[in-house]
């Protein structure tokens, strides 16, 4: 399958609604405290799309054959000056990554992966990060096979 990945444009905002629904649904089979997909994920894509534009991000679209089957969205973002070293304050963050289930492992979460890489090494960033849902270990043996490891833990406990 031949995979390329292009900027989103306003056209595709009802695609770009519709795979954050589907990935919100995802999440929600392992984290039952996730709003169901179609009532988010137009309000979620429209503050997303506010960090893209401020923070010099971008919405990537991936096709197979010309049809669109995921997305990336990232953006940059800084730690606060005073406990990280300044050189290494400022980070690329990739907030959402959907490749639609017919369509993975045919390397198109990792071309848009790649693609935000690219991005990100334009800006003169040298560091990403992301978060995974706990649950979801598809994930995160992908982000450990692309070379990402973890920098921070976060631990919930329910009272």
């Amino acid at each position: 399958m031949s995979v390329t990945i292009r900027p989103a444009c306003a056209e595709d905002r009802p695609l770009l609604e519709a795979f954050m629904s589907a990935l919100q649904e995802i999440e929600r089979e392992m984290e039952p405290n996730r709003f169901p997909g179609p009532e988010m994920a137009a309000q979620h894509l429209a503050w997303l799309e506010e960090q893209v534009a401020a923070h010099e991000g971008a919405v990537l679209l991936a096709e197979a054959e010309g049809v669109p089957v995921g997305f990336l969205i990232c953006f940059t973002d800084e730690d606060p000056g005073f406990f990280v070293r300044r050189e290494e304050a400022r980070f690329g963050y990739i907030a959402d990554l959907y490749v639609e289930e017919a369509a993975r492992g045919s390397g198109t979460a990792q071309a848009l992966m790649e693609a935000a890489e690219a991005h990100f090494r334009a800006l003169g960033i040298r560091q990403l990060r992301l978060f995974a849902v706990a649950g979801n270990a598809r994930a995160q043996a992908f982000y450990a096979k692309l070379g990402y490891g973890l920098y921070e833990v976060s631990l919930r406990k329910k009272i």
